[in-house]
């Protein structure tokens, strides 16, 4: 871009060059020639044009690092959750004890994430910001519900078992077992994350709290790293049928 600039520059001066030769003489300084506008219009156009791709591919790159970063702090609020429930994240006992595993079985997911919810500053940060969620969409912690999350929660994970997935994009398809939104999921069931908004790729947080891309070919390898022979999701929506 910067050598494009450069030889446009040049040719302006060129063409400024000649205009003062051919008026030499003349007491009038000289004035931009309709030449010269065409030129300068030219030169913006294609400065906007060569600029917008390259804005695009800025946004977007910002948007998938806020939303791995989303993914990072839940996976630290529950983590930091555990610290204070004899490492034990609140899926793994009763709400009579301050955990959520009464709705393990329940379509009410929200509940493993209101039990972390000192932990995060908002409950936009359960909105995947790719999906285009708005800032007048914003809920308080006492009017959470399924429809203001988009991300999914593995009630089997243990800090011990650092390879189970944790939380993760909801955004995806599958032939495996669902009952009440929990997904049964086995690595030789057919699995499929969406087009959108993520390009056939989800985000997975990890028990151990790190943060993966994984893509369609990889998700299998990566549940049987998990020491489980079956991963249930609870969804805060049914998954699309495959």
């Amino acid at each position: 871009m910067l050598l494009l600039v450069e030889s446009i520059i040049s040719c302006l001066d060129e063409i400024k060059a000649v205009e003062k030769s051919r008026k030499r003489g003349a007491s009038q300084q000289a004035a931009f020639t309709l030449l010269e506008v065409m030129v300068v219009l030219v030169v913006v156009f294609s400065l906007i044009a060569i600029a917008l791709p390259q804005l695009a591919k800025l946004k977007a790159k910002s948007s998938r690092i806020t939303c791995a970063n989303q993914l990072k702090n839940i996976g630290l609020a529950f983590r930091a959750f555990s610290t204070d429930n004899a490492d034990r994240f609140p899926m793994a006992f009763g709400t009579n004890q301050g955990g959520s595993s009464n709705y393990v079985q329940s379509p009410e997911m929200f509940r493993h994430f209101k039990c972390v919810s000192n932990e995060l500053s908002s409950t936009l940060i359960l909105r995947c910001i790719e999906n285009g969620v708005r800032r007048s969409e914003e809920v308080t912690w006492d009017k959470l519900s399924n429809a203001n999350i988009d991300y999914l929660v593995g009630v089997d994970a243990q800090l011990e078992s650092p390879n189970r997935w944790l939380a993760g994009d909801r955004f995806l398809e599958t032939d495996a077992p669902v009952s009440n939104y929990l997904v049964h999921l086995q690595p030789r069931a057919k699995f499929h994350w969406l087009a959108k908004p993520h390009h056939y790729e989800g985000k997975v947080v990890f028990s151990d709290g790190r943060v993966e891309r994984i893509s369609n070919s990889q998700w299998a390898q990566s549940l049987k790293k998990s020491d489980l022979e079956t991963t249930r999701l609870a969804m805060p929506v049914a998954p699309a049928r495959k």
